[in-house]
């Protein structure tokens, strides 16, 4: 996370989403990028499917993400994340990494970066 980078809760188009989600399982495959999560206190199960190319993602236990916190506690407040589990980013510290990585190729593309945690 940079100084530049700004978080928001993004508001899937699925009803009933609320509270915080563990991620189950991922499964990038033939039919999109897929997770599943399950909500923490009811189970309830959510799949969310992207049917088209995913660039990158990256997946990470929440315990090895302390400095993550930390700022976004700084930045946000300790309620900007602690009862949500879904956010979309402007200025992506990890998009500028990735167009770094091949060189601009993919700056010409619309690129979204999205957060479940």
């Amino acid at each position: 996370m940079n100084n530049n980078e700004i978080w928001h809760r993004w508001e899937p188009l699925k009803p009933g989403l609320s509270g915080n989600y563990y991620i189950d399982y991922v499964e990038n495959g033939d039919d999109g990028f897929k997770i599943l999560l399950a909500q923490e206190k009811t189970e309830q199960k959510v799949e969310f499917l992207f049917k088209h190319w995913v660039y990158a993602y990256r997946s990470t236990e929440e315990g090895m993400r302390i400095v993550l916190w930390h700022k976004l506690s700084e930045k946000y407040g300790k309620d900007f994340y602690v009862n949500w589990s879904f956010f979309k980013l402007e200025n992506s510290s990890y998009i500028k990494w990735i167009s770094d990585e091949c060189y601009g190729l993919i700056d010409s593309l619309e690129m979204n970066h999205f957060v479940i945690m």
